[in-house]
């Protein structure tokens, strides 16, 4: 599947712009129905429909790592332990899915209980031989224990400030980078100090911003080193 999915994604996007080009070329004046039927091809379209693709792998200090795997039920957050040659769920997806549930976890209230199989985990890390969760939820942390019935409480000092603007953590989760006036920022998650690291971005031409002209979102473009020092982003 892997490999299909590579070849996939290019072809797909590569057809939609040889059906808007070919068009263009027939001096044919396109429609938004043509513009419609070309988007269908586009990755964010047919990605979700290949199933188990190995997407964003997160390293961890003890040299394994985990990456989710969609398919036709939802979403499985793998653990993988390359020196054992090992790969299996990092945790019991349902009795997480229950702990959470019975703290109010899902991060708006009213919402309907989480399901096991779309956790809306955006960041977790383990400890306690596996046993104890941190998980990340709307910008929230909770630390889960999954030892007997499995039980959470609330992290609050990992938490962000409420309407804090879109952030990516760091990999040890003690720093977050986001966009503030188009330049990049850095919060110590633990003190809440804020630090520009850059200074001459400008609206159209900012830092790390989520614009590839179809889609836009305030979320930053970010890639940290798996050591939490460094973080590399791009300008526009």
């Amino acid at each position: 599947m892997l490999r299909g999915r590579i070849l996939f994604a290019p072809l797909t996007g590569l057809l939609a712009s040889l059906t808007i080009t070919g068009a263009a070329q027939q001096g044919r004046q396109l429609t938004s129905a043509d513009y419609a039927r070309a988007e269908r091809f586009m990755n964010y379209n047919v990605n979700p429909l290949v199933l188990h693709s190995v997407e964003h792998p997160v390293w961890m200090d003890d040299g394994r790592f985990w990456y989710r795997d969609h398919d036709a039920e939802g979403t499985t957050f793998i653990l993988v332990d390359p020196s054992k040659g090992t790969k299996a769920p990092a945790f019991d997806h349902a009795k997480l899915a229950s702990a959470l549930n019975a703290v109010h976890a899902g991060g708006t209230g009213q919402q309907a209980a989480l399901s096991p199989h779309h956790l809306p985990i955006s960041e977790f890390s383990l400890a306690n031989h596996d046993l104890t969760v941190d998980v990340t939820i709307a910008e929230k942390h909770w630390s889960c224990d999954l030892s007997a019935a499995g039980v959470c409480h609330k992290d609050a000092q990992h938490d962000l400030p409420e309407g804090h603007a879109p952030v990516v953590l760091s990999p040890d989760g003690n720093k977050a980078v986001f966009i503030h006036d188009w330049n990049l920022w850095m919060r110590d998650i633990a003190t809440g100090k804020e630090t520009q690291l850059t200074t001459d971005g400008v609206q159209d031409f900012g830092y790390a911003t989520d614009n590839a002209g179809w889609k836009h979102t305030d979320s930053p473009i970010v890639l940290w080193s798996p050591d939490s020092k460094k973080v590399a982003t791009l300008s526009r």
